[in-house]
Parts: structure tokens; C-alpha cells; sequence
């Protein structure tokens, strides 16, 4: 057998990641297996490994392509000087993730992960290693609004950021499985403004 060219290993690398997101949508990453993914771009599970030492190392690689290809749309927030900055923030992610079909797909399969199992961990860890997450990015905003004085000295940030995270992920959902029936733009401005009202800012 002749021997791969550096380019062949990674167009074969790709195919992996690509197949694998289908499949642990289709499946759940929980029950989709190694051989799974290899059988399915016709690889013996021998070659798979070659690639990838375990489905978790797999995982990992296809978050990392996800956060290179997608960086903007799926990390952390940006630095927000104000409530309504962070809103614009929170809208333009969501609508960077609906708006893109392998974005879709990955929000749609890491959501329906429990990230809270031994199978999820993982992933959750490696979220929060590198400070992913739309959560990470709120409660950092909403910590310095409230450093800043910006936000009443009684909000809890870290329950804000919860509120205002679940919301924001929940709608994306929400958009990813119903598609037009939902308007994004407004249920995101509409749920914002209720979790600000009701924190009494």
C-alpha cells in the first residue's frame, strides 16, 4: 500500500470530523461509536484510530475545527461596555450560529450532549479550559457592568448570567428546530429586556 501524503491524511482527518458530527447528531454522541464513524467513510476502525485515539479525542478535534472555522460565532462573548451592548452581542452570535448550516449542526448536537455525564465531561471541561461559552462571556459582562456600577449592587451576576444564557441558548434551539416560525431578532430583544427588567437595572 502506498504511503499517504501528508494532504491525503488530512482531507481523510476531515471526512472523519464531518461524518462524526452527522452521525452523533443522528445517533447522540453517547450511543454513535468509533466504528460508526469509520464505516461510515468506509475506513476499517484500525484507520479511524490512526486519526483519532479515542471518540473523545475525536470530540475535542471536532470542537476545535468547529471554534477554528467558527470561532466568532460559537466562543465567548465579547467584551461588552453596556446592557445593551451585550444584547447586540447575544443577537448577532445567535443569528451567526442559525445562519451557518455546520454551526446549526454542532450547536444542535453539543445541546442534546449531557455534558454533565461521564461521556459529556470531556467536552464540558474543555468548554470551560478555554473559557467558551455564552455563559462565560455574560457573567464576565455582567461582572464588570457591576464592578462599573452599571448594574444594582443586589444583582446577583452569577443568576443573571444563568438566566440570560439559558434564554439565549433555549431560543437558538428554538430557531435551529423550528426554523421561520420563530423570529430570532425579536424573541431574543423581547427575553433580554424582561431577564433586565425583572433584575430591576
Amino acid at each position: 500500500m502506498a504511503r499517504r501524503t501528508k494532504a491525503e491524511a488530512e482531507r481523510t482527518r476531515q471526512r472523519i470530523l464531518r461524518t462524526a458530527l452527522g452521525l452523533f447528531l443522528k445517533k447522540g454522541y453517547a450511543r454513535a461509536t468509533f466504528t460508526d464513524v469509520a464505516e461510515g467513510i468506509g475506513l476499517s476502525k484500525g484507520a479511524g484510530y490512526w486519526h483519532f485515539k479515542s471518540k473523545p479525542d475525536l470530540l475535542m478535534a471536532l470542537a476545535e475545527r468547529m471554534m477554528e472555522r467558527h470561532g466568532v460565532a460559537l466562543a465567548g462573548m465579547c467584551h461588552a461596555d453596556s446592557l445593551e451592548a451585550l444584547r447586540d452581542d447575544l443577537l448577532a452570535r445567535a443569528e451567526r450560529v442559525v445562519g451557518n448550516a455546520e454551526c446549526r449542526r454542532f450547536f444542535k448536537m453539543v445541546s442534546q450532549m449531557d455534558l454533565s455525564s461521564r461521556q459529556g465531561r470531556p467536552l464540558r471541561m474543555w468548554i470551560t479550559r478555554h473559557d467558551r461559552g455564552v455563559f462565560a462571556g455574560i457573567l464576565r459582562t455582567l461582572e464588570d457592568l457591576k464592578e462599573r456600577g452599571r448594574l444594582r449592587p443586589g444583582v446577583d451576576a452569577k443568576v443573571a448570567a444563568t438566566v440570560l444564557a439559558v434564554m439565549w441558548s433555549g431560543l437558538v434551539r428554538a430557531k435551529v428546530d423550528h426554523g421561520p416560525e420563530v423570529d430570532l431578532r425579536k424573541a431574543i430583544v423581547f427575553g433580554f429586556d424582561m431577564a433586565v427588567n425583572a433584575m430591576g437595572v
